[in-house]
């Protein structure tokens, strides 16, 4: 079970996942009531309230039946809810314009730092504890602006920042995550994660405190439970249930070299959701948002999105397990090349999904 555990330092919405949320610019949604896109939609795709399954799954199933899910896991989800953001910033004509040289700076000077990487040293684990590090801030930015979109949602006439919850919400999601530790193997893995690997022992003693955070979070949002925050209370609580069980599991399983099949199953559960929900909202922005517009490609993709995206996710995922799975060169190739994606990801996001105070109106 343990290959399932390595994407989720590999793999991710900031508190700007706001934007959607408040543009004016959608005159076709439609009221779905305490839900962003209705009950289904929601409770499968962005709440993934399946996820219990899944690690029952993992303590059931066989071998070969592992494969095919990880096999569908990191090529059809993973690698695709990376490579997608690059659609819609370069597919954009009007996201584009916006800032087009602060995007190819960005890409430039990513491209710039892996090839310095890889020329000045002889692994690249430094890339690895990079990525690592900086995707532990986008899972928890992703959660914490998926619930700002559900706050706005719930509770319309909260205009404030919530600066509490997304402090709270991302420092437990980063502690759960660093505590977990990275599981990278390498031979100079001490110099990059030596600092890390130090403080998780120390980390049993502030474990079980930390878990107040969530309890905090959700019995808040209980508190005020009503038919019209009932989207925004399954949502954290499928979120922080899944972070707690994770941190209970790296409390109390004994480590080693291998993986406890629940612990692997949770792995699997929260990069899956990660995932899906990343796709899931970025479907539902982009039929919102080019709902009504007739020009650029991908007002014409919008329109036929589901096609679209599952072409999508099959073509890309082919080809990246073709390309991963040949010679060691094309290996490195893939590795390289997802890398450089996964950075401009992360970055991207936090461009993309701000929210931007609206233009003023000239009458």
């Amino acid at each position: 079970m343990s290959q399932f555990a390595q994407p989720l330092h590999v793999v991710s919405l900031p508190d700007s996942l706001l934007a959607p949320a408040t543009q004016s610019a959608s005159p076709t949604a439609r009221k779905s009531g305490p839900w962003i896109d209705g009950a289904r939609f929601d409770l499968l795709f962005v709440a993934n309230w399946y996820w219990p399954l899944l690690i029952l799954f993992a303590v059931v199933s066989t071998p070969t039946l592992e494969s095919t899910v990880g096999f569908w896991m990191v090529y059809m989800l993973l690698t695709p809810h990376r490579w997608i953001t690059l659609a819609l910033v370069f597919l954009d004509q009007d996201r584009y314009a916006e800032r087009p040289r602060v995007f190819l700076g960005i890409a430039m000077f990513t491209a710039l730092a892996i090839l310095a990487s890889i020329m000045t040293m002889s692994t690249l684990t430094m890339l690895l504890v990079a990525d690592y590090l900086w995707n532990a801030w986008h899972f928890a930015a992703q959660h914490s602006g998926i619930g700002r979109i559900y706050g706005r949602v719930a509770y319309p006439t909260d205009k404030g920042s919530a600066f509490l919850e997304k402090a709270l919400l991302r420092t437990f999601i980063i502690y759960v995550i660093l505590r977990l530790g990275a599981p990278l193997m390498a031979d100079d893995r001490s110099l990059w994660l030596g600092w890390l690997d130090a403080v998780v022992p120390y980390m049993n003693w502030t474990d079980l405190p930390l878990l107040a955070i969530p309890c905090y979070l959700l019995g808040r949002d209980l508190l005020r439970l009503q038919t019209g925050t009932l989207g925004r209370v399954l949502y954290m609580a499928s979120v922080l249930s899944l972070y707690s069980l994770l941190l209970l599991l790296a409390h109390f399983l004994p480590h080693g070299n291998s993986i406890d099949p629940v612990m692997a199953g949770a792995l699997i559960a929260v990069t899956i959701f990660h995932s899906t929900e990343y796709l899931a909202i970025v479907s539902w922005t982009v039929k919102k948002r080019f709902a009504k517009k007739d020009n650029g490609l991908m007002a014409h993709l919008a329109k036929r999105w589901t096609l679209t995206l599952a072409m999508f996710l099959l073509g890309l995922g082919i080809s990246a397990w073709l390309l991963s799975t040949q010679s060691e060169a094309s290996q490195r190739i893939w590795f390289i090349l997802n890398m450089f994606v996964s950075f401009l990801h992360y970055a991207y996001d936090g461009m993309i999904w701000k929210a931007r105070p609206a233009k003023p109106v000239v009458v």
